[in-house]
């Protein structure tokens, strides 16, 4: 019985090794597994937040860019009814019905103004306000061979076309692109 008894230890005793021997083969392989899962889930988190940041950008420059699509387009409409404005302005004199349309064209004129409020630039509202007020002053007044009027109306003209270049400068928008990337 002690023999079999002192066998049974060495038995538990090499058991005991051989668990240990396992244990250390094993040990190293779990931590390498779940350290290396910690690192590919870290950069699977980076990487949807990376994406995510991209698409935001994207979205933001397309909106940019549409913004300054639809202002453009704005202003050219702009500068067209400017243009018909002054035209009818300086017929209105003429007869009745070109005071009329002289008339239309300025209602135009502040409907354009009021409705695209969000693309004017605050300096290019109070101009297209003014010149409004210039042409309602000239028909009110009916001050049609006033010189320093029709000199004062082409200065607040030149400034509106300036003004809006000024509004379209490409550089801005080169600079919207730069900050996007």
């Amino acid at each position: 019985m002690t023999q079999q008894l002192s066998m049974s230890g060495a038995d538990a005793q090499k058991q005991s090794g051989r668990a240990w021997e396992t244990l250390k083969v094993l040990v190293p392989s779990v931590v390498t597994a779940l350290v290396g899962f910690l690192i590919w889930n870290a950069q699977m988190e980076m990487q949807s937040t990376v994406d995510n940041s991209n698409r935001i950008l994207q979205m933001q420059l397309a909106l940019k860019e549409e913004y300054y699509k639809r202002r453009l387009t704005i202003y050219e409409n702009a500068c067209k009814q400017i243009a018909e404005t002054k035209a009818a302005l300086d017929q209105a004199a003429a007869t009745p019905s070109y005071e009329t349309q002289a008339q239309d064209r300025m209602a135009e004129l502040d409907k354009l103004r009021r409705t695209n409020m969000l693309y004017w630039s605050p300096n290019l509202d109070k101009q297209l306000g003014n010149l409004w007020w210039l042409g309602v002053n000239k028909l009110k007044t009916k001050q049609f061979e006033d010189d320093k009027l029709e000199e004062t109306l082409d200065k607040e003209i030149a400034d509106l076309h300036t003004q809006m270049k000024q509004d379209l400068d490409l550089g801005e928008i080169a600079k919207v692109h730069q900050d996007a990337r």
